[in-house]
């Protein structure tokens, strides 16, 4: 803030503890502001606090979340512990007294005052005015940083809490939405790698299922083969059932399966009991069922998976 647009005040709290200064110290600039609305800035220098009054019109156009700065601040001080001295500004002079090494008083003009501004300004500070010429302005550049030591109120306004908190609200909202991006490319990326790494486990594994398939299959065409021999053969069975029949018995039908035999018999003899009896030593057919059928025939049915001895004629 250029001096210009600020009003001095000199605060001391000697008979306060250091801890309790702030307080007092924020109390006291708050009535002392010009107007409602106004800002003040201090610089403090062992107990002595160094406050700038703004006024609300000067900050018109000023953030509210801006940090103020004195353009008094930013000039360095004087070489030696006790000074009289008049600063130039960007817009006019200043005057200040310093003891001690601490800003004692301070006075800002529109151009260099003469010797009864200058002499009345001394002795507001409680200096003799014998000499009243006023000294040389001296041009200063700005410093880096200001001299004293910054208030220690909360360097943050509430404008600068808010946004800061909507910033970092906004920075945990990234972080989580970010967290969960890169969490879901993630999984996205390892579910694509095991699809890959099971498609090629398959592929180098299909030709061992494949084979084992097929030799299942032969396994099975083979006990199929085996169940097979172990099974009277269709011919021995047609010429043993020959035998038994009746001579005058001809062969209309037969009818094999995996587990039964049924054969139809065009015979004079219709009487099932000659059937039955004709093959009770049979060891295969030993079990047949006759059934007197429509015409003269007989229906014989014997079941080949009941237990029995196979016999020598009845083998393969």
């Amino acid at each position: 803030m250029p001096r210009t647009a600020c009003e001095h005040r000199r605060l001391a709290f000697p008979q306060l503890a250091a801890d309790q200064r702030t307080a007092a110290l924020k109390l006291a600039a708050s009535r002392a502001l010009l107007s409602e609305g106004g800002r003040w800035i201090a610089r403090w220098q062992d107990d002595v606090a160094q406050v700038w009054l703004v006024d609300a019109a000067v900050l018109a156009d000023v953030d509210p979340a801006a940090t103020l700065v004195p353009e008094s601040g930013l000039r360095p001080p004087p070489a030696t512990p006790e000074a009289t001295r008049l600063l130039a500004m960007r817009e006019g002079v200043e005057g200040q007294v310093w003891r001690e090494g601490r800003l004692f008083a301070s006075r800002w003009w529109p151009s260099a005052p003469d010797a009864a501004s200058w002499g009345r300004f001394l002795r507001s500070a409680s200096l003799t005015a014998d000499d009243v010429t006023p000294p040389p302005v001296e041009t200063l550049p700005l410093a880096s940083s200001p001299w004293g030591r910054a208030d220690d109120r909360l360097r943050w306004s509430a404008t600068q809490l808010e946004r800061a908190f909507w910033r970092s609200l906004g920075l945990l909202a990234g972080l989580l939405l970010g967290w969960q991006v890169v969490a879901t490319a993630v999984w996205a990326i390892a579910a694509r790698w095991q699809d890959a790494e099971l498609d090629r486990v398959r592929g180098e594994s299909m030709p061992l299922i494949e084979a084992r398939e097929q030799a299942e299959a032969a396994q099975a065409r083979m006990a199929a083969y085996v169940d097979l021999s172990n099974t009277p053969v269709d011919h021995v069975l047609i010429g043993d059932l020959k035998r038994g029949l009746p001579a005058d018995a001809r062969l209309l039908a037969w009818n094999r399966d995996a587990g039964g035999l049924r054969v139809e018999v065009q015979s004079a003899t219709t009487d099932p009991r000659v059937f039955v009896q004709a093959f009770r030593e049979h060891p295969v057919l030993a079990d047949i069922v006759a059934n007197p059928s429509e015409a003269g025939r007989i229906v014989l049915e014997v079941d080949l998976d009941a237990p029995a001895a196979t016999s020598p004629e009845a083998a393969p």
